[in-house]
C-alpha cells in the first residue's frame, strides 16, 4: 500500500451539508468539491449486499421511516427522499462516479460485523475499479485487517478516541475493544482520524513523527480548529466553522 500523498486541507464531514442539503448526499459533495474540500463519507450494506452512501442503520433520523437500511435494495433507497431536500440515498459506485476525482475521498465503513465482512468486500469492489483519490477507515480494527488481506492497495486509516472521561461511542463489544486498543501496526494504518477532543495523543505524535497524516473530527468550534492546526495535519468539519477553515493552499 502506497502512502496517501493526496490529502487534502480539510475535509466536509459527510458532505459539505446544512439546510436544503442533507449529509451524505450528491449535493454535499458537490458544494464540499465548490468549497475546494475533501470529501469524508460513510457507507453501510443494504440488501443486495451493496455499498451505499449513508450513516445509519435506519432510515428513522434522515427519512423519517422506521425501516432498516438493511431491509431495501439499492433501487428501492434510490427512491428515498431524504429530510430537508430532494437527495435520495445513493449507491457508493454512483457517488464516486459522480465525484469523479474532483476531491479526494474518506470512505468510513460502519460495519458492525466482526466476521463475514460483506460490506468491506463490497467497499473493496468498487474502489477497486474508481481511479480517483480514495481511502478507506473504520473504529473495526477487524475491518481494516481484513481490507489490508483482501484490497492492500486501498490506503487505509483508523478511527480513534481516547474514551478519556468514561466516553463510548459503541455497545458492541467487539468494537468497543477495537477502539480502546487500536492495533495500527496490525492494520497497516497509514493515517488516522482522531477525536479532536483528545488531540494530541500518543498514537497522534507517533503517527506524525512517522510522516503518516493525522486527520481529526470533527471540528466544530474555534477551539478545536485552532487545536486541528496544531496537532493534525487536516481537520474533518461541520457547521459554521467553515468560515475559519484557510483555503486551500492549492487546487486538489
Amino acid at each position: 500500500m502506497t502512502q496517501p500523498d493526496w490529502m487534502a486541507d480539510a475535509f466536509a464531514h459527510r458532505g459539505l451539508h446544512g439546510p436544503g442539503i442533507p449529509e451524505n448526499t450528491l449535493a454535499a459533495f458537490e458544494a464540499a468539491i465548490a468549497g475546494g474540500y475533501g470529501i469524508e463519507l460513510d457507507v453501510g450494506l443494504c440488501a443486495g449486499d451493496e455499498a451505499v452512501v449513508f450513516h445509519d442503520s435506519t432510515l428513522r433520523r434522515l427519512a423519517g421511516r422506521d425501516t432498516a437500511l438493511a431491509a431495501l435494495t439499492a433501487d428501492q433507497l434510490a427512491d428515498v427522499r431524504l429530510l430537508g431536500g430532494d437527495q435520495t440515498i445513493q449507491r457508493l459506485s454512483t457517488v464516486l462516479d459522480a465525484i469523479a476525482d474532483r476531491a479526494p475521498v474518506l470512505v468510513e465503513i460502519k460495519s458492525p460485523e466482526a466476521f463475514g465482512h460483506r460490506l468491506e468486500a463490497a467497499v473493496g469492489r468498487v474502489l477497486s475499479g474508481y481511479e480517483g483519490r480514495a481511502a478507506v477507515m473504520s473504529w473495526n480494527v477487524r475491518s481494516m485487517v481484513w481490507m489490508r488481506r483482501y484490497f492492500p492497495a486501498i490506503p487505509r486509516g483508523l478511527v480513534v478516541t481516547s474514551f478519556r472521561g468514561g466516553l463510548s461511542f459503541s455497545s458492541n463489544p467487539l468494537l468497543l475493544m477495537a477502539t480502546l486498543l487500536p492495533s495500527a501496526r496490525r492494520t497497516g494504518a497509514s493515517f488516522l482520524a482522531h477525536d479532536i477532543r483528545h488531540l494530541p495523543s500518543r498514537l497522534s505524535r507517533r503517527f506524525r513523527r512517522e510522516g503518516k497524516p493525522v486527520l481529526t473530527w470533527t471540528v466544530r468550534t474555534q477551539e478545536q480548529l485552532a487545536r486541528a492546526l496544531a496537532h493534525a495535519d487536516a481537520p474533518i468539519f461541520e457547521g459554521d466553522i467553515q468560515r475559519l477553515i484557510p483555503p486551500p493552499a492549492a487546487p486538489l
